[in-house]
């Protein structure tokens, strides 16, 4: 043999010498981490699958764990159990993707739950507005016709003080306080209106 990952006692029969590997892997001997991966996936991929019941999370966690596992390889202490090392590795990256999926669905909920008061306070505001407006027409059609031609010259025409009073043939003061008591007259009627409703 050539002495690479398969060679020099780095397997013991089928089993891989964690200690051995770790250390070709920190020499910088990147490639020797894929006997751990071929190795240990089968188990990994249990415990991630048991735990979170998901062919494609788990998947993702599972590359996950080897990723952080090879981040993590200055961390293992030789004559440790690597099998138990790795376990732990993944259960913490299960554990840090529920609490995820946790935070996720709050953070779900709560946007839901603030779309349906944004829905429920906009559907109450419609209908405040659709009743606002009723109410409104109505006390507009009791006025008399002087009165909305007035109304209709300053708020639909846009008219100022001036250009109205010239149109009413009265002088701008005039005009001035019949819109502020044709304003109350509206106001008194709406409030009227809404206090019966």
């Amino acid at each position: 043999m050539d002495g690479g990952v398969y060679g020099s006692g780095v397997f013991r029969g089928d089993v891989v010498n964690a200690d051995l590997i770790v250390r070709k892997v920190l020499a910088g001997e990147i490639d020797a981490f894929g006997a751990i991966i071929r190795e240990y996936q089968g188990t990994v991929w249990a415990i991630v699958a048991c735990m979170l019941r998901d062919r494609s999370a788990t998947e993702d966690i599972v590359q996950q764990v080897f990723v952080n596992a090879y981040t993590k390889l200055d961390q293992y202490r030789a004559g440790a159990d690597f099998e138990k090392w790795l376990k732990g590795i993944a259960r913490n990256a299960v554990r840090f993707e529920l609490r995820r999926r946790v935070r996720e669905s709050l953070r779900l909920k709560q946007h839901q739950d603030h779309l349906l008061d944004l829905m429920a306070n906009e559907a109450r505001a419609d209908e405040h507005d659709a009743t606002l407006r009723e109410v409104v027409e109505a006390c507009v059609e009791s006025l008399s016709s002087s009165s909305k031609e007035a109304l209709d010259l300053r708020y639909r025409q846009q008219m100022d003080f001036g250009q109205i009073a010239v149109k009413l043939g009265r002088t701008v003061e005039a005009t001035r306080q019949v819109l502020f008591r044709i304003r109350d007259a509206l106001r008194e009627c709406a409030d009227s209106k809404l206090a019966k409703t």
